[in-house]
């Protein structure tokens, strides 16, 4: 999209969900469109191989120098059987409308109690989230899903109730 000065204004935590993607978004911003500022372009440029590491969660970002735009992402989501490591990447911001736009988020089971108490995903659901759990649930598990989710309790050995509300 090329944008590289914007405002938008959120009042809460987090961004809207929606459907889950940036679809809504680049689709609301290609419909009020943008303009040419009369301002000089702030810009910088990357001489060496810049790293930032955060200890407590084992991530790291690396930004290292080039000509052109691309982003290489690899994520690992702590051995999980479900969700191997994956890569994406990204060799043209022109692309992201038609290439990551539309992708959804995801969050799996063990994360959604902790963001909730932490006054995230209020708009969180089915519709907008994939939910993924890695292992036998408990009934009283599936239970407190359903019910973050608002969808009836049934017998935890109906396989994949909580995905058919």
């Amino acid at each position: 999209m090329g944008i590289d000065n914007c405002l938008i204004r959120v009042n809460g935590p987090e961004f809207p969900i929606l459907d889950g993607s940036a679809q809504y978004y680049v689709q609301e911003i290609e419909r009020v469109g943008t303009e040419e500022q009369n301002a000089a372009k702030d810009f910088y440029i990357i001489k060496s191989k810049i790293e930032f590491r955060d200890e407590d969660t084992k991530s790291s970002i690396i930004v290292l120098p080039d000509d052109s735009f691309s982003l290489n992402v690899l994520i690992s989501y702590g051995g999980s059987s479900i969700i191997p490591n994956q890569f994406a990447t990204l060799e043209n911001i022109e692309k992201f409308r038609d290439e990551i736009a539309a992708s959804r988020t995801f969050v799996f089971v063990r994360e959604i109690e902790p963001l909730l108490s932490a006054g995230l995903i209020k708009g969180g659901d089915l519709d907008n989230a994939i939910v993924i759990y890695e292992r036998q649930i408990s009934q009283d598990k599936y239970d407190k899903l359903a019910d973050v989710m608002g969808v009836p309790h049934m017998d935890a050995s109906q396989m994949g109730y909580v995905n058919h509300k």
